[in-house]
């Protein structure tokens, strides 16, 4: 009787156990619909979307830093569903992507392991992880996730045909497109491609078709952004110079020390000789080391936690592989596997979205919003001086300075430099800034406060201020 319990007993634990985790997630989620406020980089794409809504041109009209897919997807949904300012509906739709990231890497961990349950250990581990490295923000990283996911799954399906390696390399070109990072994806598929059983070169040869046809087709719409794949971000080649006195890869140490120490410690395992005695395993864990190591590339620019996104989502491929293969080892090896997994899925717990932007707040934040758009006029320019508060241009709808026949969006230490802070605000009327800025911002020089001193205050409080001056000031 008992022997015929057991497994009852072990399924029902299993389905608890599942239910538990995927109550995470929806807890997360419903928390972010709720709490998170507009972040400053969703400000930034959402309020370059109205810009277009207006009829302005990406590059042409307005200074924009990366590859045109991403504003022209929330413009079509605008446009299709009319959601205006509600940014909980754009939250809703960007955390089903990001939901549709993690189906993509259901499939492919199921496709490497033979095994259901592992893929859902990898989907939820990244959905989970997302929400560490700011998933409660819309952000291009999750469309161009989406693409690069789905093209890995093509090239990766038996019996694949010919159309289904050109649709992958056009869905290559697509997280590109997204994301400029997203070339990333490109050397992965094609190693995926030539270490299959079957149609190696022929599908390779479909799949670069596939992403030179994509690529003429974005050309032939968009030709302006060739001139921001050298992350420029739209600031007539500031960050350039920036960049080049960062040196090699200034922010990978501490990028792979988070990645490897903090957030999947069961990585670590992949390192172990026995998981790579198959052809198909070191296939796979090349695969998902690759994707660890090349996307870390993006911090050579910035430490920002979004790029982890790309990261994470091997990582937790990756992590369900070594789970699933030293399960085969025996009980220890697996015990050892489970105690590391159970740190970095409670470092993840323990750090998952704080609901602010910068220290703000989502009810700080609407009340910035209901005085900006009280003091100044929908066609009158706003500097919005801080990063803190650069979603302040898409809740009010108001608009940035003209620099150059261009709206000028540049924002953050790598872009700013003194005499374009204030060639902006010479050209904006009006002004708001915290009092006190923070640490990695651009510094306030003392030509930069001399201006703000000449101006007039409408409206102060403890944190922030709204200056107006009506004639244009020399600094």
């Amino acid at each position: 009787m008992l022997s015929n319990l057991k497994p009852t007993y072990v399924k029902t634990g299993e389905t608890l156990l599942w239910l538990g985790a995927a109550g995470i997630v929806l807890l997360l989620s419903v928390r972010t619909l709720v709490e998170a406020p507009v972040f400053c980089d969703s400000g930034y794409h959402l309020s370059i979307m109205q810009r277009m809504q207006e009829g302005c041109r990406l590059y042409t009209d307005i200074g924009f830093g990366y590859t045109p897919l991403f504003p022209h997807l929330l413009l079509w949904i605008e446009r299709l569903t009319g959601i205006g300012s509600h940014y909980e509906i754009w939250l809703a739709l960007h955390l089903c992507l990001l939901a549709g990231v993690a189906g993509w890497i259901f499939l492919l961990t199921q496709n490497a392991t033979g095994s259901r349950r592992w893929g859902a250990f990898a989907a939820w581990l990244f959905y989970l992880s997302a929400f560490a490295v700011q998933g409660d923000a819309v952000l291009p990283e999750a469309p161009s996730l989406f693409c690069g996911m789905a093209a890995l799954w093509l090239t990766v399906r038996p019996q694949s045909t010919p159309w289904r390696f050109l649709l992958a390399g056009m869905l290559c070109l697509c997280a590109f497109g997204f994301k400029q990072y997203g070339l990333g994806f490109t050397p992965l598929c094609l190693w995926m491609l030539l270490t299959r059983r079957e149609n190696a070169v022929s599908g390779a040869l479909w799949f670069l078709a596939g992403g030179a046809a994509a690529f003429a087709l974005l050309y032939g719409w968009e030709p302006g952004f060739i001139s921001v794949t050298g992350s420029s971000y739209g600031s007539n080649d500031i960050a350039r110079i920036r960049y080049a006195k960062l040196g090699p890869l200034r922010y990978m140490p501490g990028a792979w020390r988070a990645l490897f120490l903090l957030a999947f410690p069961a990585l670590l395992t992949a390192l172990l000789p026995p998981l790579y005695r198959t052809r198909g395993r070191i296939r796979w864990m090349l695969l998902c080391l690759a994707g660890i190591a090349g996307f870390s590339g993006q911090f050579y620019f910035s430490s920002g936690d979004h790029y982890f996104q790309y990261l994470f989502a091997f990582a937790a491929i990756g992590t369900s592989l070594t789970g699933a293969w030293m399960r085969e080892q025996g009980r220890t090896e697996l015990a050892v596997w489970g105690c590391l997994a159970l740190l970095g899925v409670g470092w993840l717990l323990s750090r998952t979205a704080g609901y602010t932007t910068y220290g703000i707040r989502k009810q700080r934040q609407q009340v910035l919003a209901e005085t900006v758009r009280s003091h100044v006029s929908p066609d009158s320019a706003l500097l919005v001086f801080n990063a803190t508060h650069f979603g302040l241009y898409y809740l009010t709808g108001r608009k940035p300075p003209v620099l150059n026949g261009r709206y000028c969006y540049s924002y953050g230490p790598l872009v700013l430099t003194e005499t374009l802070m204030l060639q902006k605000m010479q050209a904006s009327p009006y002004i708001l800034k915290v009092r006190k800025t923070s640490g990695w911002e651009l510094k306030e020089t003392p030509d930069i406060q001399y201006f703000c001193s000449q101006c007039d205050t409408i409206w102060q409080d403890r944190s922030a201020v709204l200056l107006y001056h009506q004639t244009p000031l020399e600094p």
